[in-house]
Formats: structure tokens, sequence, C-alpha cells
């Protein structure tokens, strides 16, 4: 957020330019994948933009408690069958320790 304000970012959208022609302009599609393909070139990762969008959602997702309904408005996604099956990750460690609330419920 502190790059956003040193280069006079004033978009509600949460990706901008930080550097080069733009600064502080917002990142279209184009260039988010553009820089995608370029991080992942340098740091060997293989990432896309969907990745960041199932990323996000998997965060999103584990910080509202696993709030599907709130995920999806977050997400703004139609389908909570597909972003569930889709877009969400869970992470089998946050799984067993489920199961294992379920248990002392029981």
């Amino acid at each position: 957020m502190a790059d956003r304000r040193k280069v006079g970012a004033t978009s509600e959208q949460l990706l901008v330019r930080i550097d080069g022609r733009y600064p502080g302009k917002e990142m279209n599609g184009d260039s988010i994948k553009y820089s995608c393909k370029e991080m992942s070139k340098r740091s060997g990762v293989p990432f896309t933009p969907h990745s960041l969008r199932r990323l996000y959602a998997t965060t999103m997702y584990e910080a509202t408690g696993h709030d599907i309904v709130q995920t999806k408005m977050a997400t703004r996604h139609v389908s909570a069958d597909v972003l569930m099956n889709h877009y969400i990750n869970v992470n089998p460690s946050k799984e067993h320790e489920a199961i294992d609330r379920m248990l002392q419920m029981i």
C-alpha cells in the first residue's frame, strides 16, 4: 500500500503499476499476465494470473472462517460450486483440524 501512495495511485483497483511509463495507473489483463510471466521466469516458480485468483480465493476463504458466502462476494464469483471446486485449495492440515474439532463436539 505504501508503494501505491508513492506513485500517487488513485484507482481503487488492487493492482496498479508501480514503475514504468504509467506509475499509479491501473494494470489491465495484459499487463498483469506479462508481470506474472516475468516474475515466474525470474523466480523459477510457475504461476499465472489464475494462480493469483486461486490464492486470493483460498486466503479469503480461510480469513472469513470458511464462510463461502463472504468469499463468493469478495471474489465476485457467481457460483459457490465452481469457487469451491476450482479456486479454493483446502489446506490438508486445516482439514484435519476441522475434523478434530468435530470429533470433540461428539
